[in-house]
């Protein structure tokens, strides 16, 4: 059957009260499609509650007095979500547009496109996060070949052993002067220790995380040994 008229949908979808489904039911159309026709001809959709007859929808239903009177003063007084001050104007940062919107949503451009172009603007030192050049280098030195070269030398040559208890699981080469405050010191050798991943975060948590020192290590490393063994 061919498409219908708009008049002809009008008359069944606001007199007749039938739904897009029972309106495609006629045409052997499904819902979607009949709704698809609709918005082609511009006909605005009421909702559901349009079509029901001889009911009340139940948030519309009769209530008593005492309740009507409840509802109405319950949000008297109340601060509006958006404090009263409606839609705001401000420029997008990107393209420079005029833009109208609510103030709770903090936006700062004017469309998806311009966000992501807003994200590519923002890096490197226009970052807001920006602490150096340096900084990211510096992580990035941990995944180099000679940082991976370095912890196994470490752990091979303490025999994958734990500093600190006689663990041989999840072994880490520990840093004795720390990586970030020494530099020079971050694929010695000599600056390397093994430790298993429990001992490895007690130290940190007992110690210190950024400003560990070799010092620091014995002196933590003689007390645990001075503590009595637990039964």
């Amino acid at each position: 059957m061919d498409k219908p008229s708009k008049e002809t949908l009008e008359t069944l979808y606001f007199k007749e009260k039938k739904s897009p489904e029972k309106i495609g039911l006629i045409y052997d159309r499904n819902g979607r499609t009949i709704r698809g026709w609709m918005y082609s001809y511009g006909i605005k959709l009421l909702g559901p509650t349009h079509l029901i007859t001889g009911k009340t929808a139940p948030w519309n239903k009769v209530k008593s007095e005492r309740e009507q009177l409840r509802l109405r003063t319950v949000n008297v007084g109340r601060i509006p979500h958006n404090k009263g001050k409606g839609n705001i104007s401000f420029i997008c940062e990107v393209c420079g547009t005029d833009v109208s919107d609510k103030p709770y949503r903090r936006k700062r451009t004017c469309s998806k496109l311009c966000r992501d172009e807003l994200n590519h603007l923002l890096r490197g030192t226009k970052h807001w996060n920006f602490n150096g050049e340096g900084v990211a280098n510096h992580q990035r030195q941990r995944l180099w070949a000679l940082g991976r070269e370095w912890r196994t030398k470490v752990l091979t040559r303490d025999n994958f052993i734990c500093a600190a208890c006689p663990s041989r699981k999840r072994m880490v080469a520990h840093h004795l002067d720390g990586w970030a405050n020494h530099p020079d010191k971050r694929f010695d050798l000599g600056n390397g220790i093994t430790l298993c991943h429990d001992c490895h975060w007690r130290f940190h948590r007992e110690v210190s995380h950024k400003n560990a020192t070799a010092d620091s290590f014995w002196d933590w490393l003689r007390r645990l040994k001075e503590q009595p063994a637990s039964t």
